[in-house]
């Protein structure tokens, strides 16, 4: 599990902490902004729908930073439990230190991301309507259009990191 954002700053006063939740799930699963029942089902075991977090999951076989969080710090690993300079750092109210993401490693990774989390939209788009995947994708809290809702974000918001979108509007090209 990983911090992000403004935590890292040390500020006095926070009314929202952004929690990343890396999970051992392939990415097809866990697009950016989806929500997959088993991240879901950890967040839920450990009372953070219960608490002022925005969390993210991510697959783990993608870095913790994504298209909204880019300053982040890992506080918890499985393996190697908690990292308790980064939770005495910020016991003491000093700010932290993110991992350090080079540009071009973050236009790579975001291009990547897109070309998944555009192909998960079309999905949702293509299957919306069928009972076999209202049926799959329902269930813990999370409604059917919160789905469609966050394919899109989600897509919006790698375009947005990338530069993608242009406010004349879409250049047309003829195939």
């Amino acid at each position: 599990m990983w911090i992000a954002d403004e935590i890292l700053d040390a500020p006095d006063t926070l009314n929202v902490v952004t929690v990343v939740i890396r999970v051992d799930l392939p990415v097809k699963q866990l697009p950016w902004r989806t929500l997959n029942p088993i991240e879901v089902a950890i967040a839920e075991s450990l009372r953070m729908d219960e608490l002022p977090i925005w969390r993210h999951g991510r697959p783990s076989a993608w870095p913790a930073w994504n298209a909204e969080n880019r300053r982040v710090r890992r506080f918890w690993h499985i393996d190697e439990g908690t990292d308790t300079d980064v939770i005495e750092t910020l016991r003491q109210g000093n700010p932290i230190e993110p991992v350090a993401v080079e540009p071009h490693e973050f236009v790579d990774q975001m291009r990547t991301e897109y070309r998944v989390s555009r192909a998960h939209l079309h999905a949702v788009l293509n299957e919306y309507w069928e009972h076999p995947w209202r049926n799959e994708h329902k269930g813990y809290g999370i409604h059917l259009e919160d789905h469609l809702w966050r394919a899109a974000y989600g897509l919006q918001q790698i375009e947005d990191a990338l530069g993608m979108t242009d406010e004349d509007g879409p250049k047309l090209r003829l195939v």
